[in-house]
């Protein structure tokens, strides 16, 4: 933002520098000061094709969005299941006062094992405050079945820089334990806090851990390691690396039907291929195929090889709606036996219903 400032000092009536700026406070979350520097580029600079786009991105800006991640998937095994699915949905408003959006979720994840069917549905609702440093948000959600199980949650992400990115997030009824404790009525309350440390767009590594106090007594406790670099970088091709390690403690508690291994550790290498396949203005079409493989290892039953494949296209059009949908199969052993799972995904991110801002109009004219 620096060198646009700079340039619209040496010549104020350069459009381009102008644009600069905006787009950079839009980017940066500073969303009062980019709302009024669009809005004196379109009253001075109407037809300006640069000024049009930053318009459509404020556009974009001030309309609801709805996501969805889903996945189906079949197995064979005591952990993985017959069958599962998983569904999670956001629904969120226009930004109100700037940098506020409410949303609402709702979470339906269920598995059929030999003994029966595990599942927990769960609906929320929540605000969410983004600016440049940091975004928070705070929600508060309840069983479909169970009035008592009512979940608060929080997140805090802090960006002090363009290199640094932390996470913490907390919540006294988490969705991430197994479902098969779920069937035996336990939950857990947890914490977990993340490092990202970005050189540029094409490495970054990454640190973890985390803490779970399930209901039976049983305290899991998580670390996870990881660097991301890119090999390839051309036009229509990138080729990255993914290097993963990650490890768990859990007590021992003889009553648990769920897998529950006391120390575990593995270790996974991972190549991301993406291709562009096309791309229009605003639309795109881009394909990528991941490959894995790793080493598990689990206290009392030695170490084995885990591995997955995927497959996955991603569309999107006119910045307002993307998808993205593949397929894949997994192995990975539990107590010393592989159990394998084949699943598919559908993944929705799509902004919808926009209004314009009061400021904005009169300032547009």
């Amino acid at each position: 933002r620096d060198e646009f400032i700079m340039l619209r000092n040496e010549d104020p009536n350069y459009p381009a520098a102008a644009i600069g700026i905006a787009d950079t406070e839009l980017a940066l979350n500073e969303y009062q000061s980019a709302e009024a520097g669009i809005a004196a580029l379109t009253q001075d600079y109407p037809e300006d094709t640069g000024v049009q786009d930053l318009q459509r991105l404020w556009q974009l800006h001030n309309m609801r969005e709805l996501t969805v991640e889903s996945s189906f998937g079949r197995g064979s095994g005591a952990v993985v299941g017959n069958r599962d699915h998983s569904i999670e949905t956001f629904l969120y408003s226009a930004p109100f006062a700037y940098n506020y959006r409410a949303f609402a979720r709702a979470y339906d994840a269920e598995a059929d094992f030999d003994g029966g069917t595990a599942y927990r549905r769960r609906l929320g609702a929540g605000l969410e405050y983004r600016d440049r440093d940091y975004t928070i948000s705070g929600a508060v959600s309840a069983s479909t079945k169970d009035d008592t199980d009512v979940g608060i949650d929080l997140s805090i992400e802090w960006r002090p820089d363009d290199y640094w990115t932390a996470i913490a997030t907390a919540g006294n009824s988490v969705d991430d334990i197994p479902l098969r404790a779920r069937s035996q009525g336990i939950t857990a309350r947890g914490a977990e806090g993340q490092v990202v440390y970005r050189w540029n767009e094409s490495s970054q590594t990454r640190a973890g851990v985390g803490i779970q106090d399930f209901s039976d007594d049983n305290m899991r406790r998580t670390w996870n390691l990881g660097y991301l670099q890119r090999l390839v970088a051309t036009p229509r091709y990138k080729l990255d690396v993914d290097v993963a390690a990650s490890g768990s403690s859990n007590s021992d508690v003889p009553s648990a039907l769920y897998f529950n291994p006391r120390r575990d550790q593995s270790l996974d290498l991972t190549f991301i291929n993406e291709w562009l396949v096309t791309r229009h203005y605003n639309d795109s079409v881009v394909n990528r195929v991941m490959v894995s493989a790793g080493d598990y290892a689990q206290r009392g039953f030695g170490s084995g090889m885990s591995w997955g494949i995927r497959a996955e296209q991603q569309r999107e059009w006119d910045r307002r709606l993307s998808l993205r949908y593949g397929i894949g199969r997994s192995s990975h052993p539990y107590d010393g036996i592989d159990e394998q799972r084949n699943y598919v995904y559908l993944n929705l991110d799509w902004r919808f219903w926009h209004e314009i801002r009061p400021s904005c109009a009169v300032r547009a004219g």
